[in-house]
């Protein structure tokens, strides 16, 4: 599971609402703890078993101090609302391991938006990327110098949902984008080589 503080991302702490302290999850790996519960990116740990948790080492050394296979419960700020989420501990790796990207040229656009152009996930783009065909639409190309670019999308990625809304078509995808405001940032939630991820996609003014 990837995370960060919610006080090193003030573009997203501008963004939350009802919460100023916890964890942001930035990803999920498909075989870790995390992906077994309820936990999704982008949203914001605040307490482990009640201990309030500000930092990404506050949040380990909660669930390092667990027994294994035990069952934890955590305090999850997601949308505006305050849930519950249990997760069983397991043993927290001390570093993730970096994945290879796979580019390949897209032949045409289908929506073009925050500098991605995605297409609808047929079979045959599946296995062209070399992804499983899931719900959601496909990055075939992410323009220089974007905001997606410098958030580490990548050709292959799979986005599922647009500011919480399900993403299941380019024309869904251009909707959701056109309905949020760039400007003030838009959240996108996405896989990436299996793994779950969200980011904060912002335009710069210029």
């Amino acid at each position: 599971m990837g995370i960060r503080a919610l006080t090193e991302d003030t573009e997203y702490r501008e963004r939350v609402t009802g919460v100023t302290d916890g964890v942001i999850v930035t990803q999920i790996q498909p075989d870790g703890p995390a992906a077994k519960s309820d936990l999704k990116p982008s949203d914001v740990i605040t307490a482990v078993d009640g201990k309030p948790v500000a930092s990404g080492q506050q949040l380990k050394n909660e669930i390092r101090s667990k027994r294994i296979g035990q069952n934890v419960t955590l305090d999850v700020h997601r949308k505006g609302k305050n849930i519950k989420v249990k997760v069983k501990a397991e043993a927290w790796p001390d570093e993730d391991t970096p994945v290879a990207n796979k580019r390949t040229a897209a032949p045409e656009e289908d929506a073009k938006d925050l500098g991605l152009t995605v297409k609808a996930l047929t079979k045959e783009l599946a296995e062209q990327f070399g992804v499983e065909k899931i719900e959601g639409v496909i990055v075939t190309e992410v323009e220089r110098g974007s905001a997606a670019e410098r958030k580490g999308i990548r050709p292959g990625d799979i986005i599922t949902e647009v500011d919480g809304k399900a993403t299941t078509s380019p024309k869904h995808f251009r909707h959701a984008v056109k309905s949020g405001d760039p400007k003030k940032g838009i959240i996108i939630n996405f896989t990436s080589r299996g793994t779950s991820k969200f980011e904060f996609l912002k335009e710069s003014g210029d």
